[in-house]
């Protein structure tokens, strides 16, 4: 009668001399994993529970038939948690690799409004158009009065339209210095 014993999963003699000593090992990891996960278990126990954990009662459980059942359980769960452990890396992976732009956060304002500001934010809105015929000026006055960004927000928000905070405050002062003087059509 033949044996059963599967070699399948086990390298041959001439497969392991073609290769490194890291590359055998890493070959040989899933074929010998478990036994030796278990080893250092025992040990690493063994080493924190002297007292205790090295006893007659520990080896025949661990040896009988529900240690071997704990220990394919045992093995079930680090599969399960190289899995997991690929999901996050590739999650962080795909994190590094999107874009650097952030959509812009939801401004504070009210979608309710009365019709009586809707006429004012109107008259207020071509006034700005007026007083600020650029179109970055406009830009930057909304993001910073209306969405109540900082300079360093806009630009992290914004790295298209924007180079660097000194822009922003460069345009930011224009825009005071705009508005200053005509200060009676907004009151």
């Amino acid at each position: 009668m033949q044996s059963l014993k599967s070699n399948a999963l086990e390298p041959t003699r001439s497969e392991l001399a073609t290769l490194s000593r890291g590359q055998a090992i890493v070959r040989l990891l899933p074929i010998y994993g478990l036994p030796i996960l278990t080893v250092l278990l025992i040990a690493f126990f063994s080493f924190l529970l002297p007292a205790s954990f090295p006893t007659a009662i520990n080896a025949r459980s661990i040896l009988s038939d529900k240690g071997i059942i704990a220990l394919l359980s045992l093995a079930a769960m680090v599969q399960c948690l190289q899995a997991s452990l690929h999901g996050v890396l590739l999650d962080t992976l795909r994190i590094f690799a999107r874009p650097r732009e952030v959509p812009l956060p939801e401004c504070n304002g009210s979608e309710e409004s009365l019709a009586g500001e809707q006429v004012r934010g109107r008259e207020l809105w071509e006034f700005i158009q007026r007083v600020f015929p650029d179109r970055r000026q406009r830009r930057v006055a909304y993001l910073l009065f209306h969405c109540h960004l900082k300079p360093q927000e806009i630009v992290r928000f914004c790295p298209d339209e924007f180079r660097d905070e000194e822009e922003i405050r460069r345009l930011r002062r224009s825009i005071f210095e705009r508005l200053l003087p005509n200060t009676d059509p907004i009151q």
